[in-house]
């Protein structure tokens, strides 16, 4: 089994990933606040990252791949850790890519015993079900970026039998943390696509993301070295922080079958965090990743005209197994126009937009996380035309009956994906919120309504003053949330209580008096806020036991 961790997830610093690990030691420095991008830079794309980078800042180049390692060269200008002066950096680092095969990585011998160790005393303890329960994981499961010269260095003092210089030296674990402010917004078109749908969509998507990261790393030192680093390994991070996400869709669309677009309309970088520990030259970089799309999973047409908002503040941790912590969202509304829909059974049109932060260290080939906020305006379409809904008067003949309606929703996803020295994780989601926000009838007021209860009423017993009413929603409603009756007897008194729609519900009422009586019961709302609101009637005779005075007799005298 794999086990291999993906700690350094929260370099991502996303603002919705946060992870707790305690460190053994720790020193924490406050990177100074680099102001985020006015516009997005121009569009020069390292191969691994697809980011556009800023341009003073480290830049990352594959030198060099072997079997399970990758060589790497940053160049450019970096926050010196210790002084917080700016520094020049070049300098080539080994990424181990696979700890099994580390004895072909061109680093020195006493780092690769290190790093099989720490791998074999991982394997024996680690277990997923451990980590996200939040327990502390051993060390050896997360990235190592070793410097090979200061390695090499180290190693030559050592086999030279030279004392270490420093023989107190031990490693220590340092944080770093930024702060993420933006608000991006992008439009998008999407016209007809033959054989999918014709029409036209209009998307727009914002995202508002705030929140500070936290990256914690592990430096290895050695006394041969007079403590200089010759290894980082990447643990964890910390975010605490919120997204939200607005999706906005004008669709006037026929969609011909089962479909789904998604279209990445923006990644504009965020900033970067680039500081050097010692001769190692550390570059994170943030960017925010903006889709829009729409699902569509049967033949309908949709004119629908509105705008959802998901708002989440998370507290998460990943790792290559998954995601655990807290997670809440809130959301919004706006209706446009009274939509327009055609359809023949219970079809799902969702319009979305998802944007969330994506970052990397180096590259998205030797560590890469992102974490997002999905808001959809989930559109539950359902048409019906056919007599073959149910018996609505118990007379033996099922009637002709037709609906349409819309269920308008908003749904709230939090989505993970992450990478790691080459192998991808996830992506993983979940559903924060589905929250019915209307309900349309739009096709029912020809003829007998689908939407409307079927009721039959009888006398209980016969010659009794009570009434026995039974009903039910027609079969083909396609919802299974329970649904709120009202049963009005027409004398001054009703009753409402809830019953699921395919359950038959009998109710009894004593009436004052014999005579015509009328039976009502309207449909009001289920447990998820849809309406029909449709009301059926019935009517019952009600006459006393009449006794024959002269069949009577007769049968006395027998």
């Amino acid at each position: 089994m794999n086990t291999r961790r993906i700690s350094f997830l929260a370099l991502s610093a996303l603002p919705l990933i946060a992870c707790t690990q305690p460190t053994s030691s720790q020193e924490e420095v406050s990177q100074k606040e680099q102001p985020l991008l006015t516009a997005d830079p121009t569009p020069v794309f390292d191969p691994d990252l697809m980011i556009a980078p800023p341009a003073d800042d480290l830049i990352v180049s594959t030198i060099a791949v072997g079997d399970g390692w990758r060589r790497i060269r940053v160049v450019g200008k970096a926050i010196d850790s210790a002084t917080d002066a700016v520094v020049a950096v070049d300098r080539e680092l080994v990424v181990i890519q696979d700890k099994a095969k580390v004895d072909g990585a061109p680093v020195a011998s006493f780092v690769k015993t290190e790093i099989k160790a720490e791998a074999e005393a991982a394997a024996k303890t680690i277990t997923k079900t451990a980590y996200l329960a939040g327990d502390t994981l051993p060390e050896g499961d997360e990235v190592d970026i070793v410097d090979p010269i200061a390695a090499d260095q180290i190693e030559t003092a050592m086999k030279s039998g030279t004392p270490a210089a420093m023989a107190w030296c031990s490693n220590e674990d340092r944080s770093y943390s930024k702060t993420i402010s933006t608000t991006k917004t992008y439009n998008h078109t999407k016209t007809t696509d033959p054989g999918n749908f014709s029409g036209s969509m209009a998307f727009t998507a914002t995202l508002a993301a705030s929140g500070t990261g936290k990256v914690t790393i592990r430096v290895f030192k050695s006394g041969y070295s007079l403590c200089a680093p010759y290894k980082v390994k990447f643990k964890h991070a910390n975010f605490t922080g919120n997204a939200d996400v607005t999706a906005k869709a004008n669709v006037s669309a026929a969609f011909e079958k089962s479909w789904k677009y998604d279209k990445k309309v923006a990644q504009p970088s965020l900033g970067t965090l680039a500081f050097a520990v010692g001769p190692i030259p550390v570059k994170i970089n943030f960017s925010a990743p903006i889709h829009v799309g729409v699902e569509a999973n049967a033949k309908a047409t949709l004119k629908l005209d509105g705008s959802a908002t998901g708002k989440a503040t998370l507290n998460m941790t990943c790792t290559s197994g998954g995601c655990s912590g807290s997670k809440t969202a809130t959301y919004g509304w706006t209706a446009g126009t009274t939509p327009t829909v055609a359809a023949e059974a219970k079809i799902n049109v969702t319009p979305y937009a998802y944007a969330g932060v994506h970052a990397n260290l180096y590259t998205d080939w030797v560590a890469n996380a992102e974490i997002g906020v999905k808001a959809k305006l989930k559109g539950e379409l359902w048409g019906y035309a056919g007599n073959t809904c149910g018996d609505g008067d118990f007379n033996g003949s099922n009637e002709l009956v037709t609906a349409l309606a819309l269920d308008a929703r908003v749904g709230i996803d939090l989505v993970a994906k992450a990478g790691l020295v080459g192998s991808d994780y996830g992506p993983w989601s979940w559903t924060l919120l589905d929250k019915h926000v209307a309900f349309y009838d739009l096709g029912s007021s020809t003829g007998a309504s689908a939407m409307a209860p079927m009721l039959q009423t009888k006398a209980n017993p016969l010659g009794s003053t009570t009434v026995e009413a039974k009903g039910r929603m027609r079969p083909c409603w396609p919802w299974t949330d329970k649904m709120k009756y009202r049963v009005n007897y027409n004398d001054g008194s009703s009753s409402e209580f809830w019953e699921t729609p395919s359950t038959m519900f009998t109710k009894t009422h004593p009436y004052a008096s014999y005579g015509n009586k009328v039976v009502s019961v309207t449909a009001i709302a289920d447990e998820q806020g849809r309406t029909p609101g449709k009301t059926t009637h019935d009517s019952i005779y009600l006459s006393p036991l009449v006794f024959d005075p002269i069949l009577v007799t007769s049968k006395m005298s027998l």
